[in-house]
Order: structure tokens, then C-alpha cells, then sequence
């Protein structure tokens, strides 16, 4: 059975899960089930397919979990908090991927498959996400979806078969958990009728996946029904809690800069490597520019739909000057 109906699969039955508990829209333990894709075929002028190639995320939005949860729990005004429950991977390769051998001139191939669990918390001007990743770099999920899209041409790629998946980092897998927060702080009000709406983004990862720290400045414009900080929020497919039947939508420029601590992608495991290849630390660049770019659009407050297109600078030394990617969300609330 192919990996994309196997995604379908899964996506109708969280879909046909959260309606069968959401009869009374106001107490429904499911809020909102999303599926978030990342590819650089959805930036066509750059789609060479290298470096960060391709990513996936489904994620299903509850109400909040009454247990004890590793998380940071802010308090504030009329606090509204959710739990997440995420399925997903990252894979990267290198520029000439119909290469069997090891490209010690690139970047290797590397991949990450996860489960997690995530809390979103909501306040006037706040939004705060936090989530604690386990899963492991090197698994075969990421190479077969990559050799099915290239057999079967989707996204209108042209590229060659991948070749070079066996040399990935700890190929055949190895223990990985990150630890991540997401802290947005929007300035509503701050320009009359929220015309342009601007924010301060603080993120970091810790654990052996990706350990990095992330400043951003968000300008939101062409803000249509904007009431909540949580539509401006770029944690893959926002949530956004209120239900009006309202039609919302925003488009947002975010750049910032990462200070890259330890890349598993690059580098390989951080105990006990394995891999055949690997990028030697005192070749990567420890300081990295993101630029942002999207549209947020919730239908009736029912649909989402989400597009974002991010460009980061060099990686490594001998790396390509900078990468492009798309991404695509769709997401129901329930």
C-alpha cells in the first residue's frame, strides 16, 4: 500500500474520530485535526530537491490534558489551553542525490521520524507552545516516501531516483528527543485598525535532534477579522480557538536569526555515531538567517489553509549560498 494513501488513511480517521466526539461543538475533546507539508517543490524556481527537502506533519488539536505534562505553564487573564498530539519527519539530502557512493562535498542524507505531545496556551497578546519530541534519525520512513514521489513524479519533480539513502546519518536508527518552545508576543492595537499587526518570536530546541536558539521579528498585514494572536501564531498550522462562522485571513513576514548549537543532520549522532558520513562542526555555520513569508485562511472558522515560503542562509562552508522551501497546511476544526 503506497505511503500517500497510507497518509489519507490516517487523516480520515482523525478527521471521522474528532466528528464523532465533537456532537456538542462547545465541549468537543477534539478541537482541530491538521496535516502540514514542507517540500522545496513548493517553491518551483528552486526546486532542486537538496538540503532540506522535504517534511511532514499531522496534528491533532484537544482539549487541555489534566495530568502532569513537562511543560512551562504560564499564567495570565483568561487563559485557554489546548494539548497536541503530533505524527511526523524531516529528511535532507544532498544536491546530487542519483549518486549511490558518499558525496563527502555535500551535505549527507539524513531523516527524523517523531511522535510528540505539545500544549498551545492562549492569552490576549500570547501565545506560548511548548513540546517534547521522541523519536529516532536514520528510520526508512523519509526514503520511501522520497523514492515513491520520484517514481511516480508527483509534485511535477523530474529529479532522478535517490540513490544514496543507505548512507544516511545512523542509518537503521538511533534514539532521538527534543524539547521545544515557542513563546509569541503580538502588539495588538499597536496600529490603528491593526492594518499591520507586529510580533516577537522567541523559539528553541534542545536534546540530541536539533539544539538551536531563534529571535524573529512577524509583521502581519492585511489583517481580516484578525481577534487573537493565535491566528498570527506559525507553529505549522495555528490554532485558532474561537468559532464565530467568521472568514479570517492575514499574510505575514517574519525574518530572524538562529544561532545553530548542535544540526544531527550535519554532524551525526551526539553519542555513539554511527554514520559514514558526517560535516566536520568547525565547517558549519553557527549563525543562520530565516526569512518567513505566508498566508493564514480560515474559512468559516471551520477550514484552514495555510502557505509559508522560508529561505535560510548557508548551513556549512561548502554548502549552496541558501535553501527555499514551501509549505502547505490544511486543517478542520471540529
Amino acid at each position: 500500500m503506497s505511503y500517500f494513501y497510507n497518509l489519507f488513511l490516517i487523516s480520515i480517521t482523525l478527521l471521522s474520530t474528532g466528528n464523532l466526539l465533537s456532537q456538542n461543538k462547545g465541549d468537543s475533546f477534539i478541537k482541530q485535526a491538521s496535516f502540514y507539508h514542507e517540500n522545496d517543490a513548493f517553491f518551483a524556481p528552486k526546486n532542486t530537491d537538496d538540503n532540506y527537502t522535504a517534511g511532514l506533519r499531522l496534528d491533532v488539536v484537544t482539549k487541555e490534558l489534566k495530568f502532569w505534562q513537562p511543560f512551562f505553564k504560564l499564567t495570565g487573564k483568561n487563559p485557554k489551553y489546548y494539548n497536541h498530539f503530533n505524527f511526523g519527519f524531516q529528511s535532507f539530502t544532498p544536491t546530487n542525490i542519483s549518486n549511490s557512493e558518499v558525496i563527502t562535498s555535500d551535505r549527507p542524507y539524513a531523516s527524523y521520524t517523531f511522535l510528540s505531545l505539545g500544549r498551545t496556551q492562549l492569552f490576549k497578546n500570547t501565545v506560548f507552545y511548548s513540546e517534547l519530541s521522541i523519536g529516532a534519525l536514520g528510520l526508512p520512513l523519509a526514503k520511501r516516501a522520497q523514492i515513491y514521489i520520484h517514481k511516480k513524479k508527483f509534485l511535477g519533480t523530474d529529479r532522478p531516483r535517490p540513490m544514496g539513502w543507505d548512507n544516511q546519518i545512523e542509518n537503521g536508527g538511533s534514539l532521538a528527543i527534543n524539547y521545544k518552545v515557542n513563546y509569541l508576543y503580538v502588539f495588538n492595537d499597536a496600529i490603528s485598525h491593526n492594518y499591520v499587526i507586529p510580533s516577537i518570536r522567541v523559539m528553541g530546541n534542545f536534546g540530541n535532534y536539533i539544539s538551536d536558539l531563534y529571535v524573529g521579528t512577524q509583521l502581519s498585514l492585511l489583517n481580516i477579522n484578525y481577534s487573537n494572536s493565535s491566528l498570527n501564531f506559525n507553529e505549522k498550522v495555528g490554532y485558532h480557538h474561537k468559532r464565530n462562522g467568521k472568514t479570517r485571513f492575514n499574510i505575514f513576514v517574519e525574518p530572524g536569526f538562529r544561532w545553530n548549537i548542535y544540526n544531527p543532520t550535519l554532524q551525526g549522532a551526539l553519542f555513539l555515531d554511527n554514520s559514514v558520513y558526517t560535516v566536520d562542526r568547525s565547517k558549519i555555520n553557527s549563525f543562520l538567517f530565516d526569512v518567513n513569508l505566508g498566508m493564514n485562511l480560515i474559512i468559516k472558522d471551520v477550514l484552514v489553509l495555510k502557505y509559508t515560503l522560508t529561505r535560510r542562509t548557508q548551513e556549512f562552508s561548502f554548502g549552496k549560498q541558501s535553501h527555499w522551501w514551501g509549505g502547505f497546511g490544511l486543517g478542520i476544526k471540529l
